[in-house]
């Protein structure tokens, strides 16, 4: 977040993260980045889905999936003609939502670790789990398993790089902005997920062995095992809520960001057409790939929430090992030439070595799928898990691989692989400390979206 915030703050372009990989490391590789970013939008939408059918059957077991899928299918689409504003509108109240659900979570949590909750038979859970169970679950294979799956939990953060050329003063909406996201993901991702351990067991069958996610959330089994009445139904709910919020979001920016590439010249042109306030080409592609979720119909067609969140993580772990190296090459580029941090409006706290230990943590996630496929989990190997952990890896070396040949064979130009620190273009959308940011920033810019806060 650090390095994608002092990028966004110095330059406030359209594009974005994918613009920054184009401009500070190569052309191909910024369209393989934004090609890969819709992509991974796309496929969040079926399978926010697929998470939808199953908290639902958490009241009845028995309903279609179709039944749930279309009538969402519905509301999603008429929200999308609301705009943008309307799409703001709903994501706050959402958000405001999602808030309550974690603190009362929390608040949950404590009670019953010490015990203070008269309906559980344990009388407290304390550390119990922490100190009688395995350091990690399932060893080695379960850890790199969480790993691989962790990479789509945590996309969506960088949304904030896609609202700086909306932001009226980026100099200090941005590093405000990447401070609070840092402290919501400490607070809402990381404390949340320590207290899950504090008070369910992970051992508990409630839980998901293997595949097809869990049929009950841990937050509401959490309630169950305490034996608390009304809230399993209420973090149920919740739960819910969060769920069409990401599916709202989903198909918001994945018709956007393929709206923008289009306009760009990255892809079809007619995609680029927007109709009625909408990119009704790009939203109707979004809308048909979320059809794939009628797949829960089928017999077996379950796993398809097994290659959905496979992939999904493969493409977040891309972008943000994308987002840091473009980061490390802007560095090199300013200090090449001859520019000092100073005239930066602001600096990573974490600076260069973050972006490496980003880069560090990001390859190990996409190598967590090799090795899962080579050390699978319970050791069931299996053709399938095998493609399905590692086409994710593999679909944006193709996308790269194919432009660079596209350039070459049919533009007759030699891809540039890799741009010279002493070539990068450091001027373009710049913003910097001195007269010429006050010029900028006095300048009148076009209204951003309510979707932009």
């Amino acid at each position: 977040m650090g390095s994608l915030g002092e990028l966004a703050a110095t330059y406030p372009v359209a594009g974005s993260f994918y613009e920054y990989a184009r401009r500070f490391i190569s052309e191909p590789w910024g369209f393989t980045m934004g090609w890969n970013f819709v992509f991974a939008w796309l496929i969040i939408f079926p399978f926010e889905l697929s998470c939808i059918v199953s908290q639902i059957r958490f009241w009845n077991d028995t309903v279609s999936p179709a039944v749930i899928i279309a009538p969402i299918l519905a509301g999603l689409i008429v929200a999308s003609f609301g705009g943008s504003r309307f799409y703001g509108e709903i994501e706050h109240g959402l958000g405001i939502a999602k808030v309550s659900a974690l603190t009362i979570f929390i608040g949950m949590a404590i009670a019953i670790m010490a015990g203070a909750v008269p309906s559980d038979a344990r009388h407290g859970t304390g550390v119990t789990f922490w100190t009688t169970r395995d350091v990690i679950a399932n060893g080695f294979p379960g850890f790199m398993t969480l790993f691989r799956i962790a990479g789509m939990s945590y996309g969506g953060t960088e949304l904030l790089g896609m609202t700086a050329a909306e932001c009226n003063n980026p100099r200090r909406a941005l590093p405000l902005a990447t401070k609070i996201t840092f402290f919501r993901i400490a607070i809402f991702y990381v404390l949340t997920l320590l207290f899950l351990g504090f008070v369910v067991d992970s051992q508990d069958p409630g839980l998901a062995k293997i595949g097809h996610g869990a049929q009950v959330s841990p937050f509401t089994l959490a309630a169950q095992r305490a034996g608390i009445k009304v809230l399993p139904d209420l973090f149920n709910v919740f739960v819910v809520l969060a769920l069409l919020s990401m599916a709202n979001a989903s198909i918001y920016a994945s018709s956007r960001a393929l709206q923008a590439l289009c306009e760009q010249g990255m892809g079809p042109r007619f995609a680029a057409t927007i109709k009625w306030g909408v990119p009704i080409y790009a939203f109707a592609l979004a809308f048909t790939i979320g059809l794939t979720a009628f797949v829960n119909v089928a017999p077996g067609g379950a796993v398809i929430f097994d290659w959905l969140l496979s992939l999904s993580g493969a493409c977040n772990y891309y972008t943000w090992l994308s987002i840091c190296a473009s980061h490390i090459r802007f560095r090199r580029a300013w200090h090449t030439q001859d520019h000092s941090l100073d005239e930066l409006l602001w600096t990573s706290p974490f600076g260069v070595w973050g972006s490496w230990i980003g880069i560090a943590i990001c390859s190990t996630g996409l190598l967590a799928s090799i090795v899962t496929s080579i050390y699978p989990l319970y050791g069931i190997h299996s053709a399938q898990g095998a493609v399905r952990d590692n086409l994710g890896i593999v679909i944006p070396m193709v996308v790269f691989a194919s432009y660079c040949s596209w350039q070459k064979f049919y533009r007759k130009r030699t891809p540039v692989v890799m741009i010279a620190p002493a070539d990068m273009d450091l001027t373009t959308g710049l913003r910097w400390r001195g007269s010429y940011l006050v010029d900028l920033e006095d300048a009148p810019r076009e209204e951003a979206p309510k979707s932009s806060t």
